[in-house]
Formats: C-alpha cells, sequence, structure tokens
C-alpha cells in the first residue's frame, strides 16, 4: 500500500481484525522507522512521533496513553475498586468490584476497547449490571444524562410497561422536575402510578392554592 497518514507509512493491511471487526494496518512510523499494527481511528489521530526516549531507544507503549481523558477515566476506575480510602470505594471496591485483569496488565487494552466500542469524549463508562465488574461483557460508554438514570440508587417507575425515573416522568406530565421523587418519599409506589395514569389522562389540571397534586385527582 505504502500510503501515508499522518505519521505513519502504511505498510499493509493485516489479516487479522480487532475484535469488534475493524481493520488492522501494519504501519511505519516516517520519523524513526517504529512498525506495528494499528487500526485506522488511531493511525489519524497521531500526530507527532512519541516512539523514542531521551537516549534514542525505542519507548514501550504499552505504559503509554494516547487518550489523556480515557486515562483519568480508568484510574478514576482504580482508585474506586482499589484505594479504600477513596470516598466511592464502599459502593465499588468495598462490594466486591474489580476490573477486568487483562485492562489492568496493559492499560492500552483498555483504550483500544474503549475506541472500538463507541468512546467519544462526550460520553463516560458504565457497568450495564451495577453488582458486575469492570470488563468488557459489562461495559457500555453512554452520555452522562443517561449514565445518572442507570445508576444503582436510581429509582424505576414502571407504568403500564413504560419505564422513566422521577425526574423524567415529571417532565412528561408537565409538573415540578422533583414532584414525582418527592411523592415517592411520601407514599407508595401504586399511588404514585396511579396519579401518573390519571395525569397522562387528564393534563389540563393545575392545583389551587395550597392543593396538592394527589389532591387534584383524588388520591388523598
Amino acid at each position: 500500500m505504502n500510503e501515508n497518514v499522518g505519521i505513519y507509512k502504511i505498510l499493509k493491511e493485516c489479516e487479522e481484525k480487532t475484535k469488534c471487526g475493524h481493520k488492522k494496518y501494519l504501519v511505519e512510523c516516517n520519523y524513526c522507522g517504529w512498525t506495528t499494527e494499528m487500526q485506522m481511528s488511531s493511525i489519524k489521530r497521531a500526530n507527532s512521533c512519541k516512539h523514542l526516549d531521551n537516549n534514542g531507544n525505542y519507548i514501550d507503549h504499552k505504559n503509554l496513553w494516547n487518550n489523556q481523558r480515557l486515562k483519568r477515566i480508568f484510574n478514576g476506575m482504580k482508585q474506586r475498586c482499589y484505594v479504600s480510602t477513596d470516598k466511592n470505594f464502599n459502593i465499588y471496591g468495598g462490594k466486591g468490584i474489580k476490573i477486568y485483569h487483562e485492562w489492568l496488565e496493559n492499560h492500552s487494552k483498555f483504550e483500544n476497547w474503549s475506541i472500538d466500542n463507541g468512546y467519544k469524549d462526550n460520553l463516560t463508562i458504565d457497568r450495564i449490571d451495577s453488582t458486575k465488574d469492570y470488563c468488557p461483557e459489562n461495559c457500555r460508554w453512554i452520555s452522562l444524562i443517561d449514565n445518572a438514570k442507570y445508576k444503582s440508587t436510581t429509582r424505576i417507575i414502571n407504568v403500564d410497561g413504560i419505564e422513566h425515573t422521577g425526574r423524567d416522568w415529571a417532565q412528561i406530565l408537565d409538573v415540578g422536575t422533583n414532584i414525582i421523587n418527592t411523592m415517592l418519599r411520601n407514599n407508595d409506589e401504586e399511588t404514585v402510578v396511579e396519579f401518573i395514569k390519571l395525569r397522562l389522562l387528564n393534563m389540563t389540571q393545575k392545583p389551587k392554592s395550597r392543593q396538592s397534586w394527589l389532591n387534584i385527582y383524588g388520591l388523598e
């Protein structure tokens, strides 16, 4: 191929692909001759040669990060899981949550997995099952808003098969932001679900002076 992309010369397309099916290429640095296999997104991101130390020796890039935000996210994961003095340790490491051993042994595998699995600078890492570890099968990249929704402490309200957080239901029903969550704290869930159903049927009602939302719909 011998095509130049950024600092690299692409020598050939590799037969083996990444675990997510992306093509890999054998590349050679135009500045120092260092060769490796990379996927195209990583090739395009490289804008300077960082393969040699001050003595002119090749650096072990297993210990370097291409993306500094991913580095901060990964270090935060390690703090929560393995540092007992971390403020969140009790709900992570204290509950036995660990990090996939291959990511710990070689964090470039975490970085590569992230890039291959939808990482963007406006997304955050989320464990699909909050009782299980940080590992490829249990992690995804989602928005900060969605991440807040899926926290184990967030209560989800199911109304006829439709699930939303209290804040989302409040927005749908055109009531105050914290109305539904306040109702849940002060009433049983069945009453709140019934209020949501009635409100969906008639959203023209508004509380009069000192009248509660539940009173409007005859629920107190």
